[in-house]
């Protein structure tokens, strides 16, 4: 049956109102539009008790209070009733960015990395901080794999949250660029504005940039490779990440013998120790890099051919690690007189970073202050790569006009403008800011990734000697290409916000009251058919329906698929419903790759997305029926799922 969500008492109304959806985040108080859509959905009974706390600013405080509360006693609950347990509040498996996982070793938790991410809505920007107020009195540290904003950047926020005891780590190499690093990352969460960290309570009055700075390195100890740290029941060794300078991976042992080696971001020459967990990034689970030297020797090409001519070559870049390999490649291959001698610009935090690394001092490079005019042979490298921040957003305009080769050079966020402007690199004009431009730069992508391709994931895989892989920070795509080829290993593809101990989840809260995504938990509906995805979609169900037999069950229990049509018009979608797996083999379906093809009777051709993966038995009774729009004939090896719940979406 469906279990009750539990409720919440709110002074002044009489009744106790159910729970109807999750605070989640940094984000107290749900969109009202959100919120009165659901509440036309409830019986007319709650509706009527609903109304007046969505009327009332501080009852409707009183109701978010009191949800969030409850949710973070059950977390606590869960995270510490056992001796190892995990929790990722940012940066699981179908994410990168916002990068924050919680360890529960003998009752003391340790954060490993505290990141931001870049998103247009700011409750998608931080990890789950709010949890960490339940649990701040067990929290003994805060470990961080390396400086890049997405692993680092919320660390001026935990220095509001946590107890004056707790102490960040880094490599003494991180620490080097850390303060750097760090102004950028307040300028971040200035500009979202305090307001949006309401739940905090007063831990932020009388902020300033320069106190909480102040704070967040006053907490910071440096560590050096191979280095070890005892916490009592557990220490924690050093290793060396290879994934930029000063990157570092940590290995957790505990007293109990259990071996954590969490790898953070890796390079492709770094090397594991023996663990019986591994918790490694799945960024490139899906393929390898092209060969280093050939896209190095097509970038210098371009590079030659655009200096020669007399034009500008733009680089948005990683303003740590990426500007400063691409300022030696450039200057290495003018003295070789591979590519024409020009000046190079460096500007934004990666002229910061680029001064205080060591090695670099004798390359000749201009502040990009100096840079007048953009046109004319010069090769401008500045902050920051997705132009989120820094001033590459600042200079993108000027080069899209005018004869350049931009350059990109690192992974794009399709969110991000680096990304949208790269998807309209071949249109003649470039929308970007809110404004269209007329395009006259070449705009070019380079493979010159800091992360280890598939191959080299599998290859550190297998060297840990982990029998149990934890999959995280990548595309869900990449991290199932990788998963299936780890057989003989228990994997576990990481959820946002579910608690899991040594032999899987326990429990999950991300879709506890409301929130969404892809693989989350759901309930299947045997009365009519339906799959529900979701906690709110099946409590509004249920109320509706109050004599429906909901049954629990992961979406993972489903293949998603995804049918979409070529036509002369382009693609079309005909739909996406889910069909059960064990159908789909008992037909004989070829599930090798992540899409499969199939021709109809018109000569249409299209194809089939498949995601998800078996686990379990499926409910009773699940039947088998693909709705009227694809009456078109698909092949005999495609049958069809259960179509997808009718209700509202929450």
């Amino acid at each position: 049956m469906f279990e009750d969500p539990g409720s919440v008492k709110v002074s002044d109304v009489s009744v106790d109102l159910p729970i109807i959806y999750d605070i989640t985040s940094l984000s107290i108080t749900s969109p009202d539009e959100v919120v009165l859509s659901r509440l036309d959905h409830l019986p007319t009974s709650l509706r009527d008790a609903f109304r007046p706390v969505f009327s009332d600013a501080r009852r409707r405080y009183e109701y978010d209070r009191g949800v969030m509360l409850r949710k973070l006693s059950e977390i606590r609950d869960a995270l510490l009733s056992r001796d190892f347990s995990y929790m990722f509040l940012g940066g699981s498996a179908g994410e990168i960015g916002r990068s924050m996982v919680l360890f529960n070793l003998h009752g003391s938790l340790v954060i490993v990395d505290a990141g931001l991410k870049y998103s247009r809505e700011p409750w998608q920007r931080y990890p789950s901080v709010d949890i960490l107020h339940a649990l701040r009195d067990r929290i003994v540290a805060v470990f961080i794999t390396h400086v890049h904003a997405d692993h680092v950047g919320l660390l001026p926020l935990l220095a509001q949250i946590l107890g004056p005891d707790v102490k960040f780590y880094m490599t003494r190499e991180s620490l080097a660029v850390f303060p750097v690093i760090l102004n950028d990352a307040l300028n971040i969460i200035q500009k979202d504005g305090w307001e949006d960290f309401a739940f905090l309570g007063d831990e932020v009055s009388g902020f300033s940039a320069d106190s909480i700075k102040a704070s967040v390195l006053s907490r910071v100890i440096a560590l050096d490779y191979g280095q070890v740290l005892s916490f009592g029941d557990f220490d924690v060794k050093v290793l060396d990440a290879r994934h930029i300078y000063g990157s570092a991976s940590y290995l957790f042992r505990l007293s109990s013998g259990l071996r954590i080696l969490y790898s953070g971001d890796i390079g492709s020459g770094a090397r594991p120790e023996e663990a019986d967990i591994l918790f490694v990034e799945s960024t490139y689970g899906d393929r390898d890099h092209r060969s280093y030297d050939s896209e190095k020797n097509r970038f210098l090409d371009d590079v030659a051919n655009v200096l020669g001519s007399g034009h500008p070559v733009f680089i948005p870049s990683f303003a740590l690690g990426r500007a400063q390999d691409l300022l030696r490649m450039l200057y290495g291959a003018m003295q070789d007189g591979r590519i024409p001698v020009a000046p190079i610009y460096v500007g934004g935090l990666a002229k910061s970073i680029t001064g205080v690394i060591p090695g670099l001092s004798g390359i000749p490079y201009r502040d990009v202050s100096e840079l007048g005019e953009a046109d004319g042979a010069k090769v401008v490298i500045v902050s920051s790569n997705n132009m989120v921040s820094g001033i590459s957003s600042d200079y993108a305009v000027d080069f899209i006009m005018i004869p350049s080769l931009i350059a990109i050079t690192g992974y794009q966020d399709n969110e991000s403008p680096a990304g949208f402007i790269y998807a309209q690199r071949d249109r003649p004009e470039v929308e970007i800011f809110g404004h269209r431009y007329p395009r006259r730069a070449r705009i070019e992508s380079y493979d010159f990734s800091a992360h280890a391709g598939r191959s080299e994931l599998l290859a550190y895989i297998n060297s840990s000697n982990a029998t149990r892989v934890v999959l995280m920070h990548g595309e869900l795509s990449s991290a199932r290409a990788l998963q299936s080829a780890l057989r003989g290993r228990t994997v576990v593809l990481s959820r946002f916000q579910s608690v899991y101990d040594i032999d899987g989840e326990v429990a999950s809260f991300m879709n506890y009251w409301g929130i969404h995504g892809e693989g989350s938990p759901g309930f299947y509906c045997a009365t009519c058919n339906s799959y529900l995805e979701g906690y709110c979609n099946a409590f509004l169900h249920s109320y509706s329906n109050p004599d429906h037999v909901l049954l629990p069950t992961s979406a993972d229990t489903y293949l998603r698929i995804r049918i979409e049509s070529r036509t002369q018009k382009g693609m079309e979608v005909l739909d996406s419903v889910s069909s059960p797996i064990k159908k789909l083999m008992k037909a004989k379906a070829r599930i090798r790759e992540d899409r499969e093809v199939f021709r109809t009777r018109r000569g249409t051709f299209g194809f089939v997305s498949l995601h998800g993966f078996f686990s379990g038995q499926l409910p009773d009774g699940l039947l088998a029926l693909i709705p009227g729009v694809l009456r078109d004939p698909v092949p005999a090896s495609l049958p069809s799922g259960p179509g997808p719940g009718v209700d509202p979406v929450c």
